[in-house]
């Protein structure tokens, strides 16, 4: 930044500022590190002098300091768990399949009936993200423990980062969602594929 402001975020060690272009740093932002948030993007305000506005985004969370980093906020959104994240549990075998198209460049996809893909998550709802194709099945989808919904995947037109499935207005506290694969499809389908991109979980 142009005023020498230098920020840092080193994980497991906490958030480092410099006034003087990286010369000598003080830590700030306790807090963070005292909740176990790790920064992985940081952001400064187009306005920075003026409004000493930072943002700055750990796995699960989306943050704004508006006193030049010493005190952070959460700024409520959906909290994205992209495919590969360990907290989603996957039985069976699920393949991993690279674009730039996809949310994180990857995806988890089956064909095989009964592999499931499971996230339990803390919030008011939440959303699967995946594709549709003409090679796309049928999946099933459980809210806590419950079959909800039958999605089917297929369509003509290959197309990223759908919204499959959202559900909202539950009560806050502790859910799961579970998609499904199966071997059903729509008639026009040429393959059973459910694909997992992401889930985005209403906090």
């Amino acid at each position: 930044i142009k005023d020498k402001t230098v920020v840092v975020s080193l994980k497991g060690k906490g958030l480092f500022k410099s006034l003087d272009g990286g010369i000598s740093f003080i830590e700030i932002g306790p807090g963070l590190i005292k909740n176990n948030h790790a920064l992985e993007y940081i952001q400064f305000s187009q306005s920075f002098v003026e409004d000493q506005t930072i943002y700055g985004a750990s796995d699960e969370e989306l943050f704004q300091s508006t006193d030049g980093g010493n005190t952070w906020k959460i700024i409520k959104r959906p909290a994205r768990y992209e495919n590969h994240r360990k907290v989603i549990a996957y039985e069976g075998e699920w393949e991993i399949v690279k674009d730039d198209n996809f949310s994180a460049k990857r995806i988890s996809q089956s064909s095989v009936s009964n592999n499931k893909a499971v996230l339990h998550f803390q919030g008011t709802g939440v959303s699967w993200i995946g594709t549709t194709s003409d090679d796309q099945g049928i999946a099933k989808v459980y809210i806590d423990g419950n079959h909800v919904a039958d999605i089917d995947q297929f369509s003509e037109k290959r197309q990223f980062m759908v919204d499959l499935y959202t559900i909202r207005n539950m009560d806050y506290g502790p859910h799961s969602i579970a998609i499904e694969a199966t071997q059903s499809r729509h008639p026009a389908s040429i393959g059973s594929r459910t694909v997992i991109d992401a889930f985005d979980v209403i906090q």
